[in-house]
């Protein structure tokens, strides 16, 4: 019996294990925090360019062109809310949206090696990145449960098929945008 649907329960676990992480390691966070961040930024550039490839592998040329314009749209739109909300307690939640995206285009692909491996770079930037931002807040339960929530939100779009694909192209320019 396969448990592909717990992959992307998995993949959030990155987040809770980067906190203890954190939690655990509070002396090394200081010095590493540079390279954690130049990890982290690697992850995002990673994900997103085989988000890309992958849409164009698996759906049609049209639906990937119109993804991309629309993708394009959502990481405008994505970013000024971000610029908007990065001086509040709620400014990390998209890019666990987008992750989320990647992970159920990857389960729209309907390819088992695809979701694995979206699975552990979700798992592995989840790491990273609440080993940095986690203790710098005071509101870490809301963080953890917005990410929780945001992460998932993306699954009903399952709903509509093979044309959640395009999740690949909504989420790769936000992806790449935040990358810098």
């Amino acid at each position: 019996m396969d448990f592909l649907f717990l992959l992307p329960v998995a993949a959030f676990l990155g987040f809770p294990l980067g906190i203890l992480l954190a939690w655990i390691a509070k002396e090394e966070l200081p010095s590493g925090a540079k390279y954690i961040g130049y990890f982290r930024q690697v992850l995002i550039f990673s994900i997103a360019i085989i988000s890309l490839v992958l849409l164009f592998r698996h759906a049609e040329p049209w639906v990937g062109l119109l993804s991309i314009a629309s993708g394009i749209i959502l990481a405008v739109v994505l970013n000024i809310a971000h610029a908007r909300l990065e001086r509040t307690k709620y400014h990390f939640f998209m890019d666990y949206f987008s992750l989320g995206l990647c992970v159920v285009s990857a389960i729209a692909v309907l390819d088992r090696d695809t979701l694995l491996f979206f699975s552990s770079l979700v798992f592995l930037y989840g790491l990273p990145y609440s080993s940095i931002f986690y203790p710098k807040l005071r509101h870490g339960v809301v963080l953890f449960s917005f990410n929780l929530f945001m992460f998932f939100v993306p699954f009903p779009f399952l709903l509509l098929g093979d044309v959640a694909v395009v999740g690949f192209g909504l989420s790769a320019f936000y992806l790449l945008l935040r990358a810098r």
